[in-house]
């Protein structure tokens, strides 16, 4: 088995042969007579550069390798050697090279012997003395030798010969390789090998370092895109490089230089590697996987190529490369026929590649052919191997290049085909959009709508509930003032104390439903907060006593004195806090403390703590939300909407604050309430009303009251004489910028719709006068303030504005601010106006009321009576006027949902034909429970008379 496996080499190595059609040729011509060498043998004086040595040397061919230096010496089987006889191929044979060589000079010369090729396993040098046949020197080199053992350290084996003047010598180089057997022969002086040897090192460099710059790229470009084409190039550019410097010697020269098996089988084993991914990397690239027959045939020799390189490395090196051989000259026959079916399929890149490939591919079978011994090794390897790795670095580029371009064109049309997408989903969502827009429209307006209907039924059950509800505690309290005894005086208790829960409870759902509708918009003003502090703890300290339970106010001494914010919102917040406090604590105290926050500038802590029943902790995170009480039971027992912590999170998050709860079931709670209070000079401060500065001096002014209706004059004239100013009325914009341009004011009082000159006209007008009217203070006047209403004001240069009715309170203090040019500070006093008529009666007197109750009767009576009968006859403008004359009267006299639902009217009838039947019977309803209303408050004038 082992002696057939030559044989079939051979008969492998002859069908390569007949692929090559061209080998015959040049084996025919290079087949020259063996000339016997020259007798004399070389003189090493002569070579002064390079000397070839085929034409001077004998070879020999030991075909069991057993003959000794000697034994070979004697041998008769020498013939001259050739290019040819020197190529041999791959053969288990020693080759014996015999040669003479002599000293024609009158000195001692060194020249030295090199042998190649690189990769020949085992290289013997021997020295003859003429007619000895024992050598007297002995030099061992090739692969397998250590390069530090070498008697000159190169890639190829090199002997030095030194001979004296006149000397003559005999050399005898035995050959023996696993390897393809290739021998060049030649004598260099020692300068001209080196010489020699450093460009071909350099230019191997310069391209082994442009190829693995390649691979680099390749590779960071295939991993970033994920392509296998640029992963498939970096590896074949890299098994190229490292297969080239096997080749060439660099490998063991540098690296391997230990020599052995390895640097014996790297070539064969890199050299399958390198060409099977080089081929696979093109067919990927040119699209050859498409063709099913193709890709499979290919991918069959791929596996064997690679199955062969295994071998290779572990097996019978010198059988297994020279069948692999062959097998590469079939699979790159095999891949140059795919590439041209490509072509003429029309594949774009199958053309590049050719044409690319071309100079690769001849050198390809250039390599084979020496290989299986047909040519020399001059013919495709040594220096003449630069080309072929210049082919291979062309062919690597081209197809980078090209894929780059293929990437990019992908990439755009890609990136065509995503805008298309999105553009199309872009339309399909802009029509969704704008079905879903007019669905969310539609219902915006039915929600406005219902918002519109729930305002003005909690306005008229504010009206209609609290009135009632006022009415009966008042009774209530006259009949605990009576001598009452036993069940009776019980039941009357009980009743107070249901009524006023009741009316608790009613008041604060009407609270939490105004802050529902819209967030609460803070006025910031200069206020003192330890005054604030106490006021609180007065107004609770009565409810405390009732319970027997101890209220205590902690203030810190570096918290400031005066703060700027809302007043108005603080108040309601700790009076909500500590009504609660007070309610759920039975025995103990309840704590109001405040001092500056710990964590931001500015801030203020206020802290309300109780020593009540305490809060379990799962319960803590739903404490604020509407109608939620910690359980069921505490309503039961305690009462209560669940409403007034939802209240106090939503006044102050709108101050910019933060609300938090701490409690322990059975040991009590603590809440905390953070609001940014930067402090500010006390300076500031408003001034206050005279109620609350006692005997404080206040100047006295001039009053302009412009209005068309004489009750709203009537009532303003009244409060206004009240404080000491003097009063002048109008009953009209002209007549106003009469008495102006005779004698100036010092504020104007303007409605705003008036007949003629309307209010926002005569303002205008009013500052076009020039001097003391451009400047002068105006407040509006209006039962209908809305933030449009207040938009308008501003922009026609009003200085304030007063709703409807008029507390006395607000409207001292809007004068007070204007005159002394800051912008009034709108108090939320519309909880209060239920009690406007007292608040009117303390102000100006019994009478002045019960006339001001007269006149808002008859002036109601007359507008609803007006409105009835201009609907009926379709006079849109008299209706119109008819609500605003009912809007403005209803207001004076503190009826607030009829002059709400009367100033909507007013509106719809200004915007549309008709009016809205829903709205009109609103307000004649409404107009009548107030006449019902006026009527009973004057029969209780006349009955006190």
């Amino acid at each position: 088995m082992t002696g057939s496996l030559p044989a079939f080499a051979a008969r492998l190595r002859s069908a390569a042969i007949h692929l090559l059609v061209f080998v015959t040729l040049i084996a025919g011509s290079s087949s020259c007579s063996f000339a016997a060498p020259a007798e004399d043998g070389v003189d090493l004086a002569r070579v002064t550069d390079h000397l070839a040595l085929e034409q001077s040397l004998s070879i020999l061919e030991d075909r069991d390798g057993y003959l000794s230096a000697g034994e070979a010496l004697r041998h008769s089987g020498w013939v001259a050697a050739s290019l040819r006889t020197l190529t041999q191929g791959f053969t288990s044979s020693a080759f014996w090279l015999r040669g003479a060589f002599y000293n024609g000079s009158d000195q001692s010369v060194t020249r030295w012997l090199s042998v190649g090729v690189v990769r020949l396993e085992d290289v013997r040098y021997f020295r003859f003395a003429p007619g000895e046949d024992k050598p007297s020197e002995t030099l061992l080199a090739g692969n397998r030798t250590p390069l530090d053992s070498r008697p000159v350290k190169a890639a190829r084996s090199v002997f030095p010969i030194t001979l004296a003047p006149g000397e003559r010598t005999i050399v005898a180089l035995r050959v023996q390789s696993r390897s393809s057997v290739s021998i060049e022969a030649s004598l260099w002086s020692p300068a001209s090998f080196q010489e020699a040897d450093a460009p071909d090192l350099l230019i191997e460099m310069l391209l082994v370092g442009s190829m693995g710059t390649m691979a680099l790229f390749s590779l960071v470009l295939g991993l970033a895109r994920r392509d296998r084409v640029f992963l498939a190039l970096a590896a074949g550019a890299i098994a190229e490089v490292i297969y080239d410097l096997a080749f060439q010697g660099f490998l063991y020269r540098f690296i391997l230089t230990g020599g052995g098996d390895v640097v014996l089988r790297a070539p064969g084993v890199l050299g399958l590697i390198a060409h099977v991914l080089l081929c696979t990397m093109a067919a990927m690239f040119i699209g050859i996987d498409r063709i099913a027959i193709w890709w499979r045939t290919l991918c069959t020799f791929s596996a064997i190529l690679l199955a062969g390189s295994l071998f290779a490395a572990f097996g019978d090196y010198r059988t297994t490369v020279s069948i692999t051989t062959v097998l590469q000259v079939v699979y790159e026959a095999l891949w140059i026929i795919a590439v041209l079916d490509s072509w003429r399929r029309g594949f774009g890149n199958s053309r590049l590649v050719l044409l690319a490939s071309g100079p690769a591919v001849v050198r390809f079978f250039l390599y084979l052919g020496h290989i299986l011994g047909i040519w020399p090794a001059s013919w495709s390897v040594g220096s003449e191997i630069t080309w072929n790795n210049l082919s291979i670095m062309l062919l690597l580029l081209f197809i980078a290049i090209g894929r780059l371009r293929e990437i990019e064109s992908a990439r755009d049309k890609a990136q065509q085909d995503l805008v298309a997408f999105q553009e199309h989903e872009r339309e399909r969502l802009q029509r969704a959009v704008d079905e879903r827009t007019r669905e969310l429209q539609t219902a915006l307006v039915a929600a406005g709508e219902a918002n519109r209907a729930k305002s003005d039924f909690l306005a008229v059950m504010s009206h209609e509930i609290r009135t009632p509800m006022n009415g009966m505690l008042g009774a209530i309290h006259l009949l605990k003032s009576m001598p009452l005894q036993g069940k009776v005086r019980t039941a009357v208790n009980v009743a107070e104390r249901t009524g006023a829960a009741m009316l608790a409870t009613i008041g604060g759902i009407l609270d939490f439903a105004k802050i529902s509708d819209s967030k609460p918009e803070p006025s910031y003003a200069a206020f003192d907060l330890r005054a604030l502090l106490a006021d609180v703890v007065a107004i609770m300290s009565l409810r405390a006593e009732q319970k027997s339970v101890s209220l205590k106010l902690v203030v810190d001494q570096v918290l400031p004195a005066t703060v700027m914010g809302d007043a108005d919102l603080l108040r309601q917040i700790l009076l909500n806090l500590v009504g609660n406090a007070l309610k759920f604590t039975e025995t103990g105290e309840v704590c109001v403390s405040a001092a500056p926050d710990a964590i931001h500038v500015d801030w203020i802590r206020l802290e309300v703590a109780d020593t009540g029943i305490g809060i379990p902790r799962d319960r803590l995170d739903r404490l604020f939300e509407p109608f939620v009480q910690a359980d069921s039971s505490i309503a039961r027992r305690f009462g209560g909407t669940g409403l007034g912590l939802a209240i106090c999170r939503r006044l102050t998050e709108a101050m910019g604050g933060c609300i938090t709860a701490d409690s322990q079931p059975g040991q009590g709670s603590r809440f905390q309430v953070r609001l940014p209070l930067p402090p500010t000079d006390a300076a500031e401060i408003e001034i206050q009303a005279p109620a609350q500065q006692g005997n404080a001096i206040r100047k006295t002014l001039s009053v302009l009251v412009v209005d068309d209706d004489e009750n709203n004059r009537f009532v303003l004239s009244g409060l206004l004489d009240v404080k000491g100013h003097r009063v002048r009325e109008a009953a009209d914009g002209v007549q106003a910028l009469a008495l102006l341009s005779e004698n100036p004011v010092d504020v104007v009082l303007v409605d705003l719709e008036m007949p003629g000159l309307s209010g926002m006209e005569l303002v205008r007008y009013i500052r076009a006068l020039g001097g003391k009217g451009a400047t002068v203070p105006i407040v509006a006047i209006t039962a209908n303030v809305t933030a449009g209403v207040v938009e308008r004001c501003v922009q026609a240069g009003m200085d304030g504005y007063l709703s409807k009715p008029i507390m006395p309170e607000d409207l001292q203090r809007t004068i007070d601010a204007v005159c002394a040019g800051r912008p009034p500070a709108q108090s939320d006093s519309q909880m209060q106006r239920d009690d406007f008529l007292p608040s009117l009666q303390r102000e100006l007197g019994a009478e002045t009321v019960e006339r001001l109750v007269e006149q808002a009767l008859a002036a109601v009576e007359r507008s609803t009576a007006t409105i009835e009968a201009s609907i009926q006859r379709g006079d849109r403008q008299a209706a119109r006027r008819a609500a605003h004359q009912l809007a403005g009267a209803a207001g004076l006299a503190g009826l607030i949902p009829l002059s709400a639902a009367a100033a909507a009217l007013e509106n719809q009838l200004a915007q549309s034909s008709t009016g809205e039947d829903a709205d009109i019977q609103t307000t004649l309803a409404l107009a009548e429970r107030a006449i019902a209303n006026l009527r009973g408050l004057q029969s209780e004038f006349v009955h006190k008379r």
